[in-house]
């Protein structure tokens, strides 16, 4: 419902303009009271809202995050400016904002109106993975524009020297038979000769061309956009350490249960079900001291003693009539069960 519904709401107006972040808040907030089966009252959100709208493949259930979905919406936008430079809107935005610079390369100025800020937001995240497709190298800059886009650089590394600051690509093919020069990149980029000649420039002619890295066709898609986006805001919430490492989509949701099921593997793994030590967690062990320890045991109850080190569960583990035997002793954590192949 959340995902079919309530996110398309605010798709319209998110692909204009920038929402404001108290309205996102609000937005987000009604999802939250939605999710949880809290209409007008306080409800324990056992998992941070940041984790649910990951996309599955990442740990999270694929609900849109607004702000950023409202940020992919706008980059949509940018990047038909980009690339569609002779349409009629890009003509009058670039007429009035970018007449000293590209648009990949300005900035919002004081008297810019909202709807050009918020192009500009969208402009942010279509740079982080904007590269060039070379045609005949007459727009793209050697070392500012992405062209090369090999698995170790995107542009030459190291200061450039003063001389090749406004180095253009086509300054490294022979013209006439628009072919690379291959004694002169030697002679500027010996360690990027190869990468370079690799690359197979249009012997027609035609003009470089934008692509968007993340997607084969080189065309930005708002899935494509909002995964970039969503990837990157982890990156920066985790302090640029990847995220732990498991197969979602094989262990979880390609799962054959029912979807109720599978949902409940996935709160399990995220520590999402109002177990006792998660009523620790948020300060409601001295209230509810008989619901922080295993009602069957007395210990300490966790996810890893409700699946498999519990006596009870494992009897039912035992008494289960199941294809393939399972034994809980096998795994010391529930990740370790999942992450083992």
């Amino acid at each position: 419902m959340i995902k079919a519904v309530l996110s398309a709401i605010p798709t319209h107006a998110s692909s204009c303009f920038l929402l404001p972040l108290s309205l996102c808040k609000r937005i987000q907030s009604a999802f939250t009271r939605f999710w949880w089966d809290a209409a007008d009252q306080k409800k324990i959100c056992w998992i941070a809202w940041s984790k649910i709208t990951l996309p599955k493949l990442m740990g999270g259930l694929g609900v849109r995050d607004i702000q950023l979905f409202n940020v992919t919406l706008l980059a949509k936008q940018a990047w038909r400016i980009a690339t569609a430079p002779n349409s009629l809107l890009s003509r009058v935005l670039l007429g009035r904002y970018c007449q000293n610079s590209s648009f990949v390369d300005v900035l919002p100025t004081s008297n810019a109106s909202h709807g050009w800020r918020s192009v500009l937001k969208g402009q942010d995240l279509l740079i982080t993975q904007l590269g060039k497709a070379i045609g005949d190298g007459n727009s793209t800059r050697v070392c500012k524009d992405r062209w090369i886009l090999s698995n170790n650089t995107d542009t030459p590394v190291g200061p450039p020297k003063e001389m090749d600051r406004d180095l253009m690509v086509s300054d490294l093919l022979t013209r006439g038979t628009n072919e690379w020069n291959v004694a002169k990149i030697k002679g500027l980029f010996p360690s990027l000769a190869s990468c370079i000649t690799s690359i197979i420039p249009s012997l027609l002619g035609a003009p470089d061309e934008f692509i968007w890295i993340p997607n084969k066709d080189g065309r930005y898609t708002t899935k494509s956009g909002y995964t970039s986006a969503v990837k990157y805001n982890s990156l920066l919430e985790n302090g640029g350490s990847p995220l732990p490492v498991l197969e979602w989509s094989k262990k979880v949701w390609a799962s054959q249960c029912l979807p109720k099921i599978k949902l409940f593997m996935w709160k399990l793994m995220q520590g999402a079900l109002p177990l006792g030590a998660n009523l620790e967690k948020r300060g409601c062990g001295s209230t509810v001291t008989s619901t922080v320890t295993c009602p069957r045991c007395g210990e300490r109850e966790t996810a890893d003693h409700l699946i498999l080190a519990c006596p009870f569960a494992k009897q039912v583990w035992t008494d289960a009539p199941l294809q393939y035997g399972f034994d809980p002793d096998q795994f010391s954590s529930l990740s370790e069960r999942y992450c083992r192949e």
